[in-house]
């Protein structure tokens, strides 16, 4: 069973979207325009950092403010797709797909991501709660016949645990598909 994430306090998601955008300390602090001094106290929690500069931090390494916000803690959010962006967000962190990807660079992809975010060894296999697997499966050609093999490959996962999480996927996907739907006629 997967634990829900607990609140990240919002030094360390500040101090991880750097890392996760590969922008070294001295960079993003002069990116944010302060000094690296400041940022370093910003990312160890010593300080909380003003709104402008929660503002300029998410904007520079690609967070989503509306996911970060300006708290204390970086509350828990549910995994979306942004289609448009070709972005799958997990919590805060944003996974970018690029141009017409494949399911296995998809899965390697949201791997990677979970790994980081959880700070999980490489080969440690990685569990995903409902709605992230809900996400990523909406983001998946669940027709392709090696879907299993893929996903117990990138998610480094048992055999039998792939197949029993795989094989229904193209069933679920429907349900989403049809969930989805309902709720845009009811908002419409």
């Amino acid at each position: 069973m997967i634990e829900r994430y607990a609140n990240v306090p919002l030094a360390r998601v500040l101090k991880r979207g750097r890392q996760w955008a590969n922008i070294e300390q001295e960079e993003a602090a002069d990116r944010a325009d302060m000094s690296r001094e400041h940022l370093q106290e910003i990312e160890s929690g010593v300080l909380h950092p003003e709104q402008h500069e929660v503002d300029r931090l998410a904007t520079n390494y690609g967070l989503d403010i509306r996911r970060v916000g300006y708290g204390v803690n970086v509350l828990t959010s549910v995994p979306e797709l942004d289609r448009a962006a070709r972005t799958l967000w997990i919590e805060w962190l944003p996974i970018h797909l690029g141009e017409m990807p494949s399911n296995e660079e998809v899965m390697h992809r949201v791997a990677v991501g979970l790994r980081f975010l959880r700070d999980l060894p490489r080969l440690d296999p990685i569990r995903m709660r409902s709605d992230e697997f809900d996400m990523l499966i909406s983001a998946l050609d669940v027709d392709d016949p090696e879907l299993m093999v893929q996903g117990a490959r990138a998610f480094r996962l048992p055999w039998e645990e792939a197949r029993v999480l795989f094989r229904p996927a193209r069933v679920r996907r429907k349900e989403l598909d049809v969930t989805s739907r309902v709720r845009g006629l009811m908002q419409a």
